[in-house]
């Protein structure tokens, strides 16, 4: 049986669409699953770029006297401080104005990292948080501090504490400094996604990736009295 020309023409084109149709669809996969991939490696070296690893201070423990009453304790502050000073004027007197209206303090921007609010309580710290939201150049930052019994001869037995770049205590003199491999504790670790200019992207979680051990509290043999009493004391 003999096929027309027509009929064998119709054949061709019908075979060539097929062909075409096959290769668009082969084409489309290559290119989904290659862009797909080269999508997942870049978010995934993205993510090694914008994680970043810190520590967290563990809580240091207290120094009691013999009746396990304080003379020496660590309490959480968190402070708002200008990370830089804009560069503008006008951005500089909206960031005042907003300070001024917001905790009734005029303030004027000498240098970045500049304490601006200490000790602010849960109502200041949401009027906080909200300024920072809208003024990246301000940032909430989060220390322990390190308190005494108002009493200088014992202050100066017990010694002073101070802090390295990521907040955590260590003692540097006095009792702190004797005992504190004990007081210390161990610092826990976490992972945080940071912007560009290093603060914590509000809408991504905080990744725990070790948690800290507090430090062990430390009870002395004297009494408040008696150390107040007994301790030389060089005065100044």
């Amino acid at each position: 049986m003999m096929i027309s020309e027509r009929a064998f023409r119709w054949r061709i084109v019908i075979l060539l669409v097929i062909v075409l149709t096959w290769a668009g669809f082969a084409v489309a996969r290559l290119f989904y699953f290659t862009t797909s991939k080269q999508r997942t490696v870049l978010i995934e070296e993205c993510k090694q770029i914008a994680w970043r690893k810190g520590k967290i201070p563990a809580l240091r423990g207290a120094i009691l006297d013999c009746n396990e009453l304080r003379l020496a304790w660590t309490e959480l502050r968190y402070e708002l401080r200008l990370l830089e000073v804009p560069n503008t004027e006008s951005r500089r007197k909206a960031i005042q104005d907003a300070i001024e209206k917001n905790f009734n303090v005029k303030l004027e921007f000498d240098t970045d990292n500049m304490l601006l609010i200490a000790r602010l309580n849960p109502e200041r710290l949401e009027i906080a948080d909200k300024l920072v939201q809208k003024f990246p150049e301000l940032s909430i930052k989060k220390r322990f501090i390190r308190m005494t019994v108002d009493y200088p001869r014992v202050q100066e037995y017990l010694g002073r504490c101070e802090s390295d770049d990521e907040g955590v205590l260590y003692g540097e003199s006095g009792v702190e400094m004797e005992m504190n491999a004990l007081l210390s504790g161990v610092p826990g670790e976490f992972e945080v996604m940071l912007d560009k200019k290093g603060n914590w992207l509000l809408d991504t979680t905080l990744r725990n990736v070790k948690p800290p051990l507090p430090g062990q509290d430390v009870v002395l043999q004297q009494s408040l009295q008696e150390l107040n009493r007994d301790v030389k004391y060089n005065e100044q």
